[in-house]
């Protein structure tokens, strides 16, 4: 996360001028689909669903966002910064609206919350 935020430091003059919209990360559903760090990378995706997510790299991707929001918005507050999101969208059928809510949390909730905040 801080060599992250270091990284997005260094690149400041070249966004510090002109520059209206900072995305932070690009994608970062990949650590879901490949399992995250402390698993083993699977081709493709599972059958049925995506796999349970690393919980580990979740957050450390949560916290590099923030730390590079951070980064950005110190050197021009005005800059709009997020990252994107391309998510997926989960429809409850009647009485799985708990089992819905529980699968998507983890793989999709969680980065859209973090993304409170965001411009």
């Amino acid at each position: 996360m801080e060599l992250f935020a270091r990284y997005v430091e260094e690149c400041a003059p070249i966004f510090a001028d002109g520059v209206r919209h900072v995305c932070t990360i690009n994608e970062r559903e990949h650590d879901r689909r490949d399992g995250g760090a402390g698993q083993a990378r699977r081709p493709g995706l599972p059958p049925a669903g995506l796999p349970f997510p690393d919980e580990e790299t979740a957050h450390a991707v949560i916290a590099a966002h923030h730390a590079a929001v951070k980064a950005v918005r110190s050197i021009d507050a005005g800059i709009q910064v997020g990252w994107t999101i391309a998510n997926q969208v989960y429809q409850a059928l009647p009485g799985a609206e708990d089992v819905t809510a529980a699968y998507s949390a983890p793989r999709e909730d969680v980065f859209i919350e973090a993304a409170r905040g965001d411009d």
